[in-house]
């Protein structure tokens, strides 16, 4: 009756508003204020035919208009009161879990579903994270709370797209089904009852220990393909660090990987710990070779009549633009590199003389796969220069996380093949990039870096007695290693006498490359050690 009456002289939104304002002091618990503010809107009397609810009523609960496709709600514990020969059994398994409401029933259509239905209905979808799938049921919507603020969410970030997800896709060139995927695979590689349940459905071989082989192969390749959804692009530095906010999804995905290689070499002995830790560096190994065919483009910087100038190197996960010691900008010109086309987003701004002690222009470090040069000048051609541009590919950053992944289980893990196997990663790093040939550069400092913090863990290793100088001596791979990390001095002598003699700070390609140096000749017979003070 009050519905009749006051939809003669308002609109639809202003009676959704109204009942609004009714329900909000009924749930407070003061049915007196809400009797006031209707009848103030019937004229100081009730409707004819009215009804008075129970006093017993509970209000808190939702009805078909609080509630529209898209809400995030939770189901509460009223739905274990339903019979289950009407409504879905497993909906009490889901009870407390957020879920997200796809469609509406109103009451009438709900009956021509469920004849004892009392109520609207609301079709809800919920992430079972236990089995790792979604499931949907149509729900009353009686038997729902709202969720609101940071819970206004049917999953973690996980499955959900943020701005900087956005950002990847433009930036990176990412494909929305890609990048989706990406995140769902993670989610999944990060849980563990859900990595646990993953399976390969398409078998090779009907051997229990070489399904068991492929079931492995297999979650490292989810692994591989999703890690890089929490790991860091934006500097070298930090290349392949996670996230601060998916650090812990991270370690939860190590855990599941160390304990998955784990189970296997004590169910079937030393023969699976060394085909683990075959696993493991063929996945490293396909990486680094991946890495390692992007190669440097020659970028030619003019002012092109005033356009905008576009550097795009599909695929690359973070562009490396160095500039030669000759580079240097004309009288009253001017560089400026931005991150978006619009040119609202500033990376660097250079001008004439802009230049660090070096002498030269520092390497600039771009976070995705592309940027864009304005060049200002005061008569058109009379500026032109060159750069390099170095990819830098995601599988870079993917090949560092899991070298620091074995270093972190390099003291207990079964899998992996003791202290000599970290020799093993140094040579596959040495072989793949050929560092003593490759010239100084950011991505030989990465490189570099990685041999280094290996070849700590080897000293840290002989310091506890966890492995003897004499089996390192008598080691052949170890002796490579040695013998090729030998061929790098040259190059840190040369380095050195240049920045002494320029009077400059050492660079922090000079520290890396002195630390690593010094740290591989502690590893040496006392009469093969030649690096001096």
């Amino acid at each position: 009756p009050v519905r009749r009456l006051v939809g003669n002289n308002l609109r639809d939104y202003q009676i959704l508003d109204f009942f609004a304002q009714v329900k909000m002091p009924l749930r407070q618990g003061h049915p007196t204020r809400a009797v006031e503010i209707i009848l103030a809107v019937c004229g100081n009397h009730c409707p004819d035919g009215i009804i008075f609810p129970s006093p017993n009523r509970n209000w808190l609960l939702l009805e078909a208009f609080d509630v529209q496709a898209g809400d995030a709600v939770s189901i509460n514990g009223t739905v274990r009161t339903l019979g289950t020969s009407h409504w879905n059994s497993n909906l009490e398994q889901c009870v407390g879990r957020p879920a997200r409401i796809l469609a509406v029933m109103e009451k009438h259509y709900a009956q021509g579903m469920h004849r004892r239905a009392d109520c609207a209905l609301a079709l809800v979808q919920v992430l079972d994270e236990e089995n790792a799938v979604l499931f949907h049921s149509w729900v009353p919507i009686k038997c729902l709370d709202k969720l609101n603020g940071e819970h206004d969410r049917m999953h973690a970030p996980r499955s959900d797209l943020s701005a900087v997800d956005f950002e990847k896709l433009a930036r990176e060139g990412h494909s929305l089904a890609e990048l989706l995927a990406r995140k769902a695979l993670f989610g999944l590689s990060s849980n563990r009852s859900s990595f646990d349940r993953l399976r390969l459905l398409d078998h090779t071989s009907s051997s229990p220990s070489s399904r068991a082989k492929e079931e492995i192969q297999f979650k490292l390749r989810v692994s591989e393909l999703s890690v890089g959804e929490a790991l860091q692009f934006d500097t070298l530095a930090e290349l392949g660090m996670p996230t601060e906010e998916r650090q812990g999804d991270v370690e939860q995905l190590e855990n599941n990987i160390d304990r998955m290689l784990q189970m296997l070499t004590s169910v079937t002995g030393k023969d699976s710990g060394n085909w683990a830790w075959g696993a493991i560096m063929t996945m490293l190994n396909d990486l680094l070779a991946d890495a390692r065919k992007a190669h440097p483009v020659t970028l030619k910087l003019s002012a092109k009549g005033g356009k905008t100038q576009r550097i795009a190197i599909p695929k690359a996960a973070m562009l490396v633009i160095l500039f030669d010691s000759k580079f240097d900008v004309a009288r009253r010109c001017s560089i400026t590199f931005f991150k978006d086309k619009e040119c609202t987003q500033t990376l660097r701004h250079l001008e004439h003389e802009t230049k660090t002690r070096t002498g030269r222009l520092a390497p600039l470090i771009i976070s995705g796969s592309r940027c864009f040069v304005k060049i200002v000048e005061p008569t058109f051609g009379c500026f032109e220069s060159y750069a390099k541009v170095i990819p830098v590919h995601a599988s870079l950053g993917l090949a560092t996380w899991i070298v620091n992944f074995i270093l972190r289980r390099a003291e207990n893990a079964t899998w992996v093949t003791g202290p000599l196997g970290l020799f093993q990663v140094i040579l596959s790093l040495l072989k793949t990039f050929e560092l003593e040939k490759m010239k100084p550069s950011p991505i030989k400092e990465v490189v570099t870096s990685l041999v280094s913090k290996l070849l700590v863990n080897l000293n840290a290793a002989c310091s506890s007695s966890r492995i003897q100088l004499r089996d390192i001596h008598s080691n052949d791979m170890a002796n490579q290693v040695l013998a090729q990390l030998r061929e790098m001095h040259p190059e840190m002598v040369e380095i050195y006498k240049a920045e002494r003699n320029k009077a400059m700070s050492v660079t922090s390609y000079l520290q890396t490359l002195i630390h690593t140096m010094t740290i591989s000749d502690a590893l040496r017979p006392p009469a093969s050690q030649y690096v001096k003070n």
